[in-house]
């Protein structure tokens, strides 16, 4: 499984909860690609290796296929993380 440190635009619902909107990030060939995220399938809070981490399983449309993905937010340091 790959990751990769990713630029992302999220809104927070009315409980201070992010809700990824759309992420850019480096593709193989080194250029930049934007996936808007359709669907939060699963939404889960866990530590990995002492770090909370809200992991969300998602979903994008993209030319008629629907992609699977997850992404993870590492509370403590905003960033958010795309594994493949």
């Amino acid at each position: 499984m790959g990751r990769q440190v990713v630029k992302m635009r999220a809104d927070f619902d009315v409980d201070g909860k992010p809700v990824p909107l759309k992420f850019r990030y480096v593709t193989e060939e080194e250029e930049m690609a934007v996936v808007k995220v359709d669907r939060i399938t699963k939404r889960d809070m866990n530590n990995h290796c002492g770090n909370k981490m809200l992991v969300l399983k998602c979903e994008s449309d993209e030319d008629g296929v629907v992609k699977t993905y997850e992404l993870r937010f590492e509370v403590n340091t905003c960033l958010w993380f795309l594994y493949y």
